[in-house]
């Protein structure tokens, strides 16, 4: 199964206690001027993405996409600071993509560690984000799906936010 995704901005998180971060924690733009020897580089500073398998890009107008294969490729990233990527307050998550095919449960971009954290993706053929936070102890989900299917092949730009009450999902604004 193939997926055609180009992230524009990648993760975008602020703890509760902090003030909130203009700046991204992670952007991945998946072109070859982006390109690393084992991946794509983090243009905001953070840790790369590591892909094992093949990197191949395709461009269709102004947009650069990597090709990504789900039987034959992994894309990582090891931070040595992951507690970021777990908020306790709220976060942002952004991705341009286009899917070619889809299936039950495909992830676009996640940070799941101990059945806590965060995944944009999307479930048959509509766009979720999901949300596993810490309640009184208990982990507790969260989902917000798009109501409307999306179309094979179709360019969109697809947000999810959490502020540490209110989970929201947008599918082109």
């Amino acid at each position: 199964m193939t997926f055609l995704l180009t992230f524009l901005t990648g993760v975008a998180i602020a703890a509760q206690t902090a003030p909130a971060r203009d700046t991204p924690i992670g952007q991945w733009l998946f072109s070859e001027s982006h390109k690393t020897e084992d991946g794509i580089e983090n243009t905001a500073g953070g840790e790369d993405l590591t892909v094992q398998g093949p990197i191949h890009f395709r461009t269709e107008g102004e947009r650069s996409a990597m090709i990504i294969d789900r039987e034959q490729h992994d894309a990582r990233v090891s931070s040595p600071d992951s507690a970021k990527l777990f908020p306790k307050g709220a976060i942002t998550v952004e991705a341009w993509v286009a899917i070619e095919k889809t299936v039950e449960w495909g992830g676009i971009l996640s940070a799941v560690k101990d059945q806590k954290g965060w995944l944009l993706g999307f479930r048959q053929s509509n766009f979720s984000f999901v949300i596993a936070t810490d309640r009184d102890g208990k982990s507790e989900l969260s989902f917000a799906r798009a109501p409307d299917s999306l179309d094979w092949g179709r360019w969109y730009y697809v947000v999810g936010t959490y502020d540490g009450e209110t989970q929201n999902l947008y599918v082109n604004g």
